[in-house]
């Protein structure tokens, strides 16, 4: 469920905001849509790059590293 609600949550900002995918996407997003470009670029996403991803998008750098205390 948690890796499914971090992926909606990426293709729903991405389908959201196409001009912050990489700009190899750009001609997708011109020529298909935003959605077929934010789910092209998900989809292409690591599991490693999905967290890194997310971490950067939703989650303030004030919170990175509390979990260590």
């Amino acid at each position: 469920e948690k890796a499914e609600a971090l992926i909606k949550t990426l293709f729903d900002y991405f389908a959201h905001h196409p001009l912050s995918m990489p700009t190899e996407y750009e001609s997708i997003y011109l020529s298909e849509g935003a959605e077929r470009a934010a789910c092209d670029y998900v989809a292409g996403m690591s599991d490693s790059y999905v967290l890194h991803v997310y971490n950067n998008l939703f989650i303030p750098k004030s919170w990175i590293g509390w979990d260590n205390l």
